[in-house]
């Protein structure tokens, strides 16, 4: 989400929260930046900053279940700790919200936290929820912008305090997890393509508008707003367009390939994959098992997108069912993406990467393994498929059997592992003047990516070794041509 916020604008008071906050121990706040900073100097410390917000609900679960969480509340015990929010929740006193502070200090930390730290848009909106880690100099370490998991900010803080420390390990918790929106060394910068969820009042007021037929020719711009919001009448009401034809024009104008109402659903599936919360994998499984082949398939890279666990059950099955070599692999792709620590996923998707009749469904059951936790199985086919002339004799797959995209697809999947054991492989592959430039380019790609670089630059590779006519830019936005340093 995103807000804005100023000293001359800051709001008299807000509602309520959606949440009555649980009672107990939360995390020590700290009331004040340049003191927190300071002190954190001081004490060679790392800084651990919370942006969050009013109004929406990633933002209210972060409060009622991730900063309360015991691993995370214990981790903080070790860091300097500052919450940034621009609203009023009570007009004297302790904030009603965040314990141990007052109103006017989580106003103040949110106005020096977005001019020192955080990057806005032109018209000072900030995403939110938004976790940034400072090194006790008060240089940015990593961040993570949108909603995080209790697994994901506690990778977070094991691996900033292993950075300002080497003694501490960020492999000595295995809940931990390390986030697929990771930056390191920077914090997001709003563009043009940048989803901005909106809040649960905008979106009633969106719903009132579109059924009124008040939408002034911007009902498609008006349905991807909405569907960014985590509301269960912002959902409903998209369904029903769904269900009803997508709710009218899009790319083509609303006339494609399955007529009017396909192309329209297509349109809208693909918005709610690029931005809508996980929660709305209900909608996109309505139409992953069933309908016109271009619907389905816009429904299940949705669903890889939004990486529901929820959504699993529905993908595999689906997956029995498909006969079509392009609905194969793209459920294969969001199973990987969906299922992560689930054994039966990662049997079906290994069972699929040594399919002795196609190579592309082979290629895409490797990308999907790089989403999963480490596991030594997936770790050897994914070095048997990216060297199979060395280390690839004892693989179901004969060596002279791999295709070139398979060992694209294994090179690209260590890099959306962001797991480090792999980088010795992937280095030899690099370094190997004998090796073809395409590979050795997607190892120093995926390196990089390993070592905090952001998805986006394997998007090419990937797209490639996957054969993807459906474009996956939630996690993979198109990004300009770089040269490498």
């Amino acid at each position: 989400m995103t807000f804005k916020s100023s000293l001359l604008s800051l709001p008299l008071l807000v509602a309520a929260p959606l949440f009555t906050p649980a009672p107990g121990k939360g995390i020590a706040w700290s009331p004040e930046y340049g003191a927190a900073l300071e002190s954190a100097r001081d004490a060679g410390q790392v800084v651990f900053i919370a942006v969050n917000m009013d109004g929406e609900r990633a933002n209210e679960r972060m409060v009622k279940d991730v900063y309360r969480d015991k691993r995370i509340v214990g981790l903080t015990e070790s860091t300097v700790n500052l919450l940034a929010s621009a609203a009023l929740h009570k007009k004297s006193g302790s904030c009603s919200r965040f314990d141990g502070l007052t109103c006017d200090d989580h106003q103040f930390v949110d106005i020096d936290v977005r001019k020192n730290i955080l990057k806005a848009d032109a018209t000072g909106a900030v995403v939110s929820p938004q976790h940034v880690f400072l090194s006790p100099m008060g240089e940015v370490l990593l961040s993570v912008p949108y909603e995080v998991s209790a697994a994901e900010l506690e990778w977070c803080f094991l691996e900033a305090q292993s950075t300002v420390d080497p003694k501490v390990s960020p492999k000595s918790s295995r809940t931990a997890r390390k986030p697929r929106r990771l930056i390191m060394g920077d914090v997001i910068s709003l563009g043009k393509d940048t989803a901005v969820p909106v809040t649960r009042e905008e979106a009633l007021e969106l719903i009132a508008e579109l059924k009124k037929g008040n939408t002034g020719g911007d009902r498609v711009a008006m349905m991807a707003r909405l569907v960014t919001a985590d509301e269960p009448e912002a959902r409903a009401y998209a369904l029903s367009m769904l269900r009803a034809g997508g709710g009218g024009g899009g790319r083509g104008g609303g006339r494609g390939r399955g007529g009017n109402g396909d192309q329209a659903r297509e349109d809208l599936m693909r918005q709610i994959g690029l931005a809508s919360p996980p929660t709305y994998w209900e909608i996109c499984a309505e139409f992953a098992d069933g309908g016109t082949p271009s619907v389905m398939q816009e429904a299940v890279v949705a669903l890889e997108q939004l990486a529901a666990k929820e959504s699993l059950p529905t993908l595999l099955k689906a997956l029995r069912r498909a006969s079509d070599p392009l609905a194969k692999k793209n459920l294969l792709r969001a199973i990987g993406a969906s299922a992560r620590g689930n054994k039966k996923a990662r049997t079906e998707l290994l069972k699929s990467s040594v399919n002795k009749k196609d190579p592309l469904i082979r290629a895409n059951a490797l990308l999907a393994l790089g989403w999963l936790d480490v596991d030594e199985d997936v770790t050897e086919r994914l070095a048997q498929a990216a060297l199979p002339a060395t280390l690839g004799a004892k693989a179901k797959i004969k060596p002279d059997k791999v295709a070139p995209r398979e060992r694209l697809a294994a090179i690209v999947a260590m890099g959306l592992s962001r797991q480090a054991g792999r980088k010795e492989l992937l280095d030899g592959i690099a370094q190997d003047e004998n090796e073809e430039e395409e590979f050795r380019e997607a190892a120093k790609t995926a390196i990089e990516v390993i070592d905090g670089a952001r998805y986006s630059l394997l998007r090419a590779a990937l797209q490639k070794a996957g054969s993807d006519e459906i474009p996956r830019d939630r996690l993979f936005p198109v990004v300009r041509e770089r040269k490498r340093r």
